[in-house]
């Protein structure tokens, strides 16, 4: 099968059009995101994808611990994430990553009362 330009970029958009996610960071780079609340996400509450050198700090994410696959915030294909000083508490994964995630930090996460704290999705 021959590649043809924009072939990936169109099959990334179809997989987070199936995954509901209330906030995308797409190539974001060299950022701080701070004081976001997020409640009762569909799936991915926050999802960083591709992302570089961003801090996530004072992040507040709530989702009822019943509720099936709300990842507080999944990391995918991205580098020199740090998380601090947040709170995630959801139904599922509090944070997640997924293949081509290097150089993460957490640091001073409260979570729960979801079944795993971080998970590797790769």
């Amino acid at each position: 099968m021959e590649s043809r330009p924009g072939r990936t970029i169109n099959v990334i958009k179809l997989w987070l059009a199936r995954n509901p996610t209330s906030l995308k960071f797409h190539k974001v780079r060299d950022s701080v995101v701070r004081g976001i609340n997020s409640v009762n996400s569909k799936m991915f509450h926050l999802n960083l994808h591709k992302c570089e050198n961003v801090l996530l700090k004072n992040v507040d994410i709530i989702a009822p611990v019943d509720s099936p696959n709300t990842d507080g915030i999944h990391i995918g294909k991205s580098n020199g994430i740090a998380i601090t000083a947040s709170r995630i508490s959801t139904g599922d994964d509090c944070i997640s990553m997924g293949d081509g995630s290097t150089n993460i930090s957490i640091t001073s996460v409260w979570c729960g009362p979801g079944h795993t704290g971080l998970a590797s999705e790769a």
